[in-house]
């Protein structure tokens, strides 16, 4: 449970690459029963959606159930782990490997996104369980779970199609090195081959009909071609720039903090740089063998030859193998101990050996779900999805300003926030525009602001001293976003023109709006005769010949003076009213504002909602 919490506790950063590849699951499904061996977004087979999209399909559309599924596979991704390292190196050293992998951040943290990437390392761990299994036994049964594991890479994150060429390439090195070992296992090796071709065939024939799009999405990362092409023209800065941001920067990544974070912390990190040195000293055990090459293989093939080093996604394969180097660097400290003292070591190794696990689960902790949130902290889309899925319905969503990246239409396709008839998206290309609230809005209104736009938010607060307003900062404390949530009373309470008055001793204006235009209440006999102006703006519904009619007022629409009874051409949205009239006396009766709008037979008062 607790390692179940530590992937679904606290929302990280919502990567839009989550809702793109839940809204393709999604639309497989809308037919009935999707083709399993399909391919879908950025060439992924639609099993891996599939497999995505099962908390949804349970519990209903959101980013959280989306994830629920990247969770789970990272929780049983410890099983076949530990199967696989108990069978080589025992049950101690299995357990710690099994724990620091749980604990690992990088395993947590792509446990907790809903992307497909986490599964390479559920598949990792049934090849490499299933390889140690028929190596002991080598029973016919062995060979198909070792097939299908290797099918099942062909279905998932595209770096997991390395896996089968690495254990290929170990198995060579062993029938090179082994006396007989091609003749023991040729005739499993190729039960596993139709097993394999069970599982992926199907997969085969949609890549090889759609090659063109399968190879252009797959073959893409690789750019070693930089560093021979400056190497042939004799660019030597060239050559040194690309080893030390490929080659150095994959190797700091297991210490230093790329962009993503450190894979391992300084508690592991040690015991692990002291392993991989020692199996490279002990590189004749087969164990040791199938570590390095897993290992090595990943860490070249799929970070140092690749763009955007070290690019943690394609290197996730190898977590299972790395996280086993400090547990065994860890297994044989406790080994000496028994040699050295067979009644003491227990006493001094049990206390010693929770430190240190405990300080790796504190610093990994710490890491994910406090040092990381602090750099993601202020991103756009994020902060908008959050908004969008906190505001009660109905809603209404104004975003300012069309070229912003992150609008709420692509938020919420990109969060996998559920569709609603009662939530309302709008994009707005004329910034101004985002006040008044137009009367066409339902229930709570929430305008979002973005930095490039924050000349605007001393209008906002004029039309709506009373909104609540919240401010989202990126990490270094840079505003990027804000936010107004307006209540349905607190639009209300703005509807109407606000009143000026003036008498021959004083002039003074109403505190709030109104949609009546009659003597005010705090009027004195000394301040008749009295004139009063109503100022604001009137919302045209849809364009056309609007006409007025205010009795003993006078109206100007768009500083155009208003003739009684006669239509002008309004074009559809706000336009500035001004409406004037004199009191002679106490007892002067109201200003009856009214309108006959586009299609209407009969003259009716300006309803409130359109001031």
């Amino acid at each position: 449970r607790p390692i179940f919490d530590l992937r679904l506790r606290h929302t990280s950063l919502l990567d839009p690459d989550e809702g793109r590849q839940g809204r393709w699951a999604e639309r497989i499904w809308q037919d009935g029963f999707p083709d399993a061996f399909g391919l879908g977004w950025n060439v992924f087979p639609n099993l891996s959606y599939m497999t995505e999209y099962v908390g949804v399909q349970a519990f209903g559309t959101s980013n959280a159930h989306l994830r629920l599924s990247a969770a789970t596979i990272g929780v049983l991704s410890l099983v076949p782990v530990f199967f696989w390292v108990r069978r080589w190196w025992g049950n101690v050293i299995a357990l710690m490997a099994v724990f620091l992998l749980a604990v690992n951040r990088d395993h947590i943290a792509w446990s907790r996104v809903a992307l497909n990437n986490i599964q390479q390392v559920l598949v990792a761990g049934l090849i490499l369980a299933a390889f140690a299994r028929l190596l002991r036994g080598r029973r016919a049964i062995d060979w198909v779970w070792l097939g299908y594991a290797i099918g099942l890479a062909f279905h998932t994150y595209h770096a997991a199609k390395l896996f089968p060429v690495l254990l290929a390439a170990a198995a060579l090195l062993f029938a090179v090195g082994m006396r007989g070992f091609a003749r023991r296992y040729a005739a499993g090796a190729l039960i596993g081959a139709l097993a394999c071709m069970l599982c992926i065939g199907p997969l085969l024939v949609t890549m090889y009909r759609g090659w063109g799009m399968f190879y252009g999405g797959t073959s893409n990362r690789v750019d070693l071609a930089q560093l021979t092409t400056a190497y042939h023209r004799g660019d030597i800065p060239a050559v040194r720039a690309y080893i030390g941001r490929h080659v150095i920067g994959c190797l700091m990544s297991f210490t230093a903090i790329p962009a993503e974070g450190p894979t391992f912390d300084p508690f592991v990190a040690v015991p692990f740089l002291l392993g991989i040195g020692w199996m490279l000293w002990r590189w004749r055990d087969p164990r040791h063998l199938v570590v390095l090459v897993w290992t090595l293989g990943i860490l070249v093939i799929g970070g140092m030859i690749t763009d955007s080093p070290p690019w943690k996604a394609r290197l996730l394969g190898y977590l299972p193998t790395i996280c086993l180097i400090p547990a065994v660097v860890a297994g044989r400290a406790r080994q000496a101990l028994w040699r050295w003292s067979p009644a003491r070591a227990d006493l001094l190794g049990v206390p010693l050996l929770i430190v240190w696990l405990g300080a790796a689960l504190y610093a990994n902790w710490h890491n994910v779900f406090i040092d990381v949130p602090r750099l993601q902290r202020g991103d756009i889309l994020t902060s908008i999805c959050r908004a969008i899925d906190k505001t009660p319905l109905p809603a209404t969503f104004y975003m300012a300003g069309a070229g912003v990246m992150a609008e709420p239409k692509v938020a919420s396709h990109d969060c996998m926030i559920a569709s609603s008839p009662e939530r309302f998206l709008v994009d707005l290309s004329d910034d101004p525009a985002i006040v008044p609230v137009p009367p066409t809005s339902h229930g709570t209104v929430v305008l979002l602001i973005s930095w490039m736009q924050q000349e605007l938010l001393p209008l906002v607060r004029h039309y709506y001293p009373e909104a609540h307003y919240e401010i989202v900062h990126e990490a270094h404390g840079f505003p990027v976003l804000h936010v107004f949530t307006l209540p349905p009373d607190v639009i209300e309470r703005s509807r109407g023109l606000r009143a000026a008055y003036r008498g021959p001793t004083r002039t003074w204006s109403a505190p709030k709006a109104t949609g009546t235009f009659s003597l005010p209440v705090d009027a004195s006999a000394g301040d008749f005769p009295l004139r009063a102006s109503w100022r604001g703006q009137l919302w045209a519904e849809k364009p056309g010949a609007y006409a007025f009619r205010s009795g003993t007022g006078t109206l100007r629409v768009d500083q155009i003076s208003v003739a009684e009874a006669t239509p002008i051409g309004l074009a559809a949205g706000w336009h500035t009213v001004k409406l004037r009239a004199e009191f002679a006396s106490a007892g002067s009766g109201p200003i009856v504002l009214e309108w006959k709008p586009p299609g209407a037979g009969e003259w009716a008062p300006i309803p409130p909602a359109f001031l």
